[in-house]
């Protein structure tokens, strides 16, 4: 019960920053946050991962759907095993920020990326919250899977 309670928060934190972001007037961006280290964007990515496949809306909405799903169904069996902690964390980051980020699709047909970062790199990336997540529920996954062939 305790990961879907994260899930729910985690979900709820970056709605509630894509909300405030929506409702911002479009002139106050680009701004910086905590010195520089943060650049606070508003933009709308009708696409996929940095705007792939804008012009075909029906597969940004219908694909990113259909693997939430899949991957949900994948997770669920873990949550009502013992053990298994990083899968479970794996699982409460991927969830909750592919639902979130699927939302957005389905309601607006697009979705908020409000951030970046200022490393040369990925400067020109403005991404969320949910992305974010994502990347560290692959992140746990991989751990998971490395762990789990060390101990072989």
């Amino acid at each position: 019960m305790m990961y879907f309670i994260i899930i729910l928060l985690l979900f709820t934190l970056d709605y509630a920053i894509k909300h405030y972001i929506e409702q911002q007037d479009n002139a106050s961006f680009p701004r910086s946050l905590f010195h520089g280290k943060i650049t606070l964007h508003k933009k709308h990515n009708s696409g996929m991962i940095m705007g792939i496949f804008e012009e075909y809306p029906k597969v940004t909405k219908y694909i990113p759907f259909g693997i939430t799903c899949i991957l949900t169904l994948f997770y669920l069996p873990y949550y009502f095993k013992k053990g298994n902690s990083l899968m479970k964390l794996s699982g409460v980051f991927c969830i909750s920020g592919a639902i979130n980020n699927v939302l957005d699709r389905i309601t607006r047909s697009y979705v908020v990326d409000y951030f970046s970062l200022p490393f040369k790199k990925i400067k020109h990336i403005i991404f969320n919250l949910s992305d974010i997540f994502i990347f560290l529920g692959a992140i746990f996954l991989l751990l998971n899977e490395l762990f789990k062939s060390s101990k072989s």
